[in-house]
């Protein structure tokens, strides 16, 4: 994680972060399971899962016919760090975020961000998707409406073509 001041300890915001997101992904793993490709090799994956759901969070899974892998997100998070040196992955991913804002606040130009969905993977519906953190819909047309409209559908593939 792209930590924002040298220090010794985390800033009010890494330990907010840090707080939160556990339990947030693990909600929202819960609501919407990750996919797994069933021809796939997870042996690099395998330990980072529960070997069975944990009774802790049974009440919250629905019931399923279906066998369920249960990540340990204590495990995928485990050496977690905030750094203030260049990370060249998060480099990209900050100058990326960075334009897309640039972009939605009308402080770049449509020829300095249209090539962005291709730095990205394609989802289903959007690679794109504006929440509200306070409940209230966004009004239908919005400034930046056509920065949205562009991500839509677009983006590199996941896997390559006898995968899909």
């Amino acid at each position: 994680m792209d930590g924002k001041e040298p220090m010794v300890d985390a800033t009010p915001w890494e330990k907010w972060w840090s707080f939160v997101m556990l339990p947030y992904l693990q909600a929202s793993s819960l609501r919407q399971p990750a996919g797994f490709l069933k021809d796939a090799g997870w042996s690099h994956f395998a330990p980072l899962l529960h070997d069975e759901i944990p009774e802790y969070l049974l009440p919250h899974i629905e019931p399923s016919d279906r066998p369920r892998m249960s990540v340990d997100l204590r495990k995928v998070f485990s050496d977690f760090r905030f750094s203030t040196d260049a990370e060249p992955g998060l480099e990209l991913v900050d100058i990326v975020t960075n334009g897309l804002r640039r972009a939605m606040v009308g402080h770049l130009q449509k020829t300095g961000w249209i090539g962005m969905p291709d730095l990205m993977i394609r989802r289903r519906d959007q690679n794109l998707t504006i929440i509200s953190m306070n409940g209230v819909e966004p009004p239908p047309k919005l400034p930046y409406a056509d920065v949205i409209q562009h991500f839509k559908g677009v983006g590199r593939e996941m896997l390559t073509t006898p995968r899909r």
